[in-house]
């Protein structure tokens, strides 16, 4: 299933947020030519997040911060 996501704006925290278009298997070009649309009517591709050296970054959990491998389940 061809999918694609594309900016639509940031989060109340500042986060880039964006919405995800799916089609149909082997419809790629639909996918793309909404997406294009899209991007054509707006202008969130041309926007960045604010960025500060003291900006408040969540504690990722012990597991998220371990590194390597993911565990196998």
């Amino acid at each position: 299933m061809p999918t694609i996501t594309v900016p639509c704006g940031f989060s109340r925290i500042g986060m880039p947020i964006s919405p995800q278009i799916s089609g149909v298997n082997w419809r790629e070009a639909d996918v793309f030519a909404l997406a294009y649309a899209y991007r054509r009517a707006t202008d969130w591709h041309t926007h960045y997040p604010t960025l500060a050296a003291d900006a408040n970054v969540p504690t990722l959990s012990k597991a998220a911060a371990q590194t390597g491998a993911a565990p196998m389940r």
